[in-house]
């Protein structure tokens, strides 16, 4: 070991000043990088947070309504249908039996009352490439229609952005997206 130390102490002895103290600077920090490691965590000083060391303070309860609104008011669903959605707009009444008096216009017309088909409603448009599809609603069904396909009575025609035309009992008639 006493060899070992010599060998040193004769390269040290030989190094110019400047080398000399970057050794004695390297010994140094190695020496505290050692010391900290052994030293145990308690003993450390402490200079961070430790969870748990600070109670929290517990959560303050925010109202449930968004500002504006007070207790008697409700909100609406936004994903419920708004009222009267996909009902009739005149409610069809079917004729009593007995013997109840006969308008003119009952009397007037010949054969059979016509009670005309109810109109589509068009609710979407869908284009995507060369392809335009329709959602219409028709005696309260929404589906997917093409043009060319028929709905109920009625045949869908074309399809623009907003709008499509159908031909029906009532001839041609437009319907347009409606909000």
């Amino acid at each position: 070991m006493s060899a070992m130390i010599e060998k040193l102490n004769i390269w040290y002895e030989g190094l110019p000043v400047r080398q000399r103290y970057l050794v004695m600077a390297g010994i140094g920090a190695i020496l505290l990088t050692v010391i900290t490691l052994l030293i145990p965590p308690e003993q450390q000083p402490v200079t961070s947070v430790v969870p748990g060391a600070v109670k929290p303070k517990p959560a303050e309860a925010q109202p449930a309504m968004p500002g504006g609104y007070t207790a008697h008011q409700t909100m609406r669903d936004p994903f419920a249908p708004p009222p009267g959605f996909g009902k009739p707009e005149k409610p069809i009444v079917a004729p009593q039996a007995g013997n109840q008096p006969i308008s003119a216009k009952q009397v007037s017309a010949p054969g059979p009352a016509v009670i005309p088909a109810a109109l589509p409603q068009l609710m979407g448009v869908v284009s995507g490439g060369d392809r335009q599809i329709a959602i219409i609603n028709y005696n309260n069904i929404s589906r997917s229609y093409y043009p060319g396909q028929d709905i109920g009575p009625y045949q869908l025609i074309k399809v623009d952005a907003n709008s499509v035309i159908v031909q029906g009992p009532g001839g041609r008639q437009a319907l347009a997206l409606g909000r």
